[in-house]
């Protein structure tokens, strides 16, 4: 890991964040059980990396947060068949410890994506779901871009997905943000997104060719959510097993002319040139 790293002046990190998101993710219970829809998550992420990440093992890969592994399965067991070492960033120091607790052999460092501390091509894929959208400021999330080609090797994956800013549900819930943080509605802040298009202008000027686009997470994410907690309630193997089939068939929406409309993230594959 020493080998990696370089020496990035601390106070660049902004402590308010660092201790927001520490909050955030005290605020998760430790013992917090995996629900259906923390499986739906995952098994359509799960799914878009597995079908977008060049065949073969690779040596090293990134991933540019750690919520998903804390919280759930997410990533990682996917990653950790296909890479010789998968490390994980967050600023979370709490993030970072559940989920190296989750699991033992992956490599946690507690770090910022917009000043990732590593050399210039040290991983051979980097996989970002839903990182770069929980920043206030759209030069955040170019200078993110900009990091992580740096970070990339020449001619390998970024593999990212963002809010879909084109989705109305997503829409509305931005103008509403503010009163529901403070109403206790919504569990943490979301920042500036994009939509398909916007996702290809932030990424071909900063060194990236896109290969391919899509739209994820198209069940109606509220009425969805309140039917996994039913079932979560009863523990119905079975019947979950159905119900994650079930979610899993609003994926075809992707390929539709209403995916645009219906995926709640943008998602790219590039390629650094």
């Amino acid at each position: 890991m020493a080998s990696l790293l370089m020496e990035i002046p601390t106070e660049q990190t902004t402590a308010q964040q660092i201790e927001y998101w520490n909050r955030i993710a005290r605020g998760w219970p430790s013992n917090l059980r995996i629900t259906l829809w923390l499986q739906y998550s995952d098994q359509v992420n799960s799914a878009l990396v597995s079908r977008w990440l060049s065949p073969g093992r690779m040596n090293r890969v990134l991933k540019t947060d750690l919520f998903e592994e804390a919280i759930g399965d997410g990533l990682y067991p996917l990653l950790r068949r296909r890479t010789g070492s998968t490390i994980g960033i967050d600023l979370a120091l709490t993030t970072v410890a559940r989920a190296q607790g989750r699991y033992a052999q992956m490599k946690g460092l507690v770090a910022d994506v917009r000043r990732p501390p590593f050399k210039n091509g040290s991983f051979d894929a980097i996989v970002s779901t839903s990182t770069l959208d929980h920043f206030g400021r759209a030069t955040d999330v170019e200078n993110s871009i900009a990091e992580l080609n740096r970070v990339l090797r020449p001619g390998r994956e970024l593999v990212i997905t963002m809010d879909n800013t084109c989705n109305p549900v997503l829409g509305l819930r931005g103008m509403v943000q503010p009163l529901c943080l403070k109403l206790g509605l919504l569990p943490y802040f979301t920042g500036v997104s994009c939509d398909a298009p916007g996702l290809r202008r932030l990424l071909t000027p900063t060194g990236f060719q896109i290969r391919d686009e899509t739209t994820v997470l198209h069940s109606p994410r509220a009425p969805a959510m309140v039917v996994a907690r039913v079932l979560d309630s009863f523990a119905l193997s079975r019947l979950n097993r159905y119900y994650l089939s079930f979610l899993g068939g609003f994926e075809r929406l992707a390929g539709s002319r209403a995916g645009r409309l219906t995926g709640y993230f943008v998602a790219a594959r590039a390629v650094k040139y």
